[in-house]
């Protein structure tokens, strides 16, 4: 039979009992299905809620055809059981500052803006609402957060009603296909919306409402990214600090913490600039250093050698490759994985291309390239002091034919 769901008569409440109706198996653990609850099962955007249920905690909360499955981890009820249930009302409060906030802020952005919300994703720390609008300006957001603030400190009832007939609902988004009565959250004046989420009891409650950022997604959609609450505070403490620690680092005022950070990110540039001139510049002297204590096989030079990083394997191939009568084996790490480079001379019998995809294989890489120079890479850096092995016989041995 259907759960009754307590948390529709209100969402502020946290602890409750119920009868435990049936119990399955799944996956290693047990999910519970009550008369009736105060957890939220995930759905609409929106997670679903923790807690325990008698000695047990709540892990998960799903719906399946009406019944509402609280999935444990401890013991178990039995059928027929009359158990305790608390909420973490914590994290669901949190979770009612941000859906209402969602329908806030969706409410202004279709109203001012013309756009309206396709999505809404609750996440854990911040939250999205995906809108049909391509993109938004720095002045049209400071907008919206203004009007926000203002319906915030209005404390505007946030109300829950229950409709037989969808078509008299007067909304702004069209009702859900849905059986049974629709349930709509309305706030005061501004929105009605069908909602199956947990809600405020007034626009007071949200909190601070804050725009973080904004990211244009597919369909010529737009992506923004939001706090309210607790989570807003949060996030101003944390940019707080962050603004601190530059201010201090830097030793310069608030005021003047952007000029010192475009300085310091100038020097850099140039700073960084000047290295690779001089890098260049020293190039031909390293390759001359390396080549020095190099192999020969048929007066030709063979160089195998590990180097420091990706950027400098991928220079040294190339001035390596310039030379013209250098056979050369190289790897170097390149993040969580192993970059390769082989090199072979003009007309030397050596296709590097060949030589390097039959040895890097072996390893479970792949790669390409041309005759005289190709690249590849292996999943394994471990594998490095075999692959050096490797490159050294397949490169003698060819360039001994």
């Amino acid at each position: 039979m259907p759960t009754t769901r307590l948390y529709f008569d209100d969402a502020y409440a946290a602890r409750f009992s119920g009868r435990v109706v049936s119990i399955e198996q799944r996956d290693g653990a047990a999910e519970v299905v009550l008369d009736r609850t105060l957890f939220y099962p995930e759905g609409g955007g929106q997670p679903a809620d923790r807690g325990r249920l008698g000695a047990a905690r709540v892990v998960d909360v799903q719906e399946e055809r009406g019944e509402i499955r609280h999935r444990l981890d401890g013991p178990t009820p039995a059928v027929g059981e009359d158990v305790e249930g608390e909420v973490d009302f914590e994290r669901r409060f949190d979770h009612m500052q941000q859906h209402s906030g969602q329908h806030l802020l969706s409410a202004l952005f279709a109203a001012r803006l013309g756009a309206e919300t396709v999505s809404f994703h609750l996440g854990r720390s911040r939250s999205t609402i995906d809108l049909e609008r391509a993109s938004l300006s720095a002045e049209e957001i400071a907008r919206i957060e203004d009007e926000a603030a203002e319906v915030v400190r209005a404390a505007r009832p946030v109300t829950l009603t229950l409709h037989d007939d969808p078509t008299a609902v007067e909304g702004r988004r069209p009702p859900p296909d849905v059986e049974g009565p629709l349930r709509v959250v309305t706030i005061e004046g501004v929105d009605a919306c069908p909602c199956g989420g947990t809600h405020v009891r007034t626009t007071a409650d949200i909190g601070p409402v804050a725009v973080l950022g904004l990211e244009r997604v597919k369909g010529g959609r737009t992506r923004v990214e939001f706090v309210c609450g607790g989570r807003a505070r949060l996030d101003h403490r944390r940019r707080l600090e962050t603004t601190r620690r530059l201010v201090r680092l830097l030793s310069v005022d608030e005021e003047e913490l952007a000029d010192a950070v475009e300085r310091l990110s100038a020097r850099a540039r140039a700073a960084e600039k000047e290295v690779r001139a001089l890098e260049a510049e020293l190039l031909p002297t390293r390759v001359d250093a390396l080549l020095t204590g190099a192999e020969r096989h048929g007066g030709r030079a063979l160089l195998v050698t590990r180097l420091a990083d990706g950027n400098e394997l991928r220079t040294m191939a190339t001035a390596l490759e310039r030379r013209g009568d250098v056979a050369a084996w190289l790897v170097a790490a390149a993040g969580e994985k192993l970059a390769v480079v082989c090199v072979a001379p003009r007309g030397g019998g050596i296709d590097a291309a060949e030589t390097l995809r039959a040895l890097v294989s072996a390893h479970g890489g792949a790669g390409g390239g041309g005759p005289t120079l190709a690249q590849g890479g292996v999943p394994d850096p471990s594998a490095a002091d075999a692959l050096l092995a490797a490159g050294r016989e397949s490169l003698a041995a060819g360039l001994s034919a």
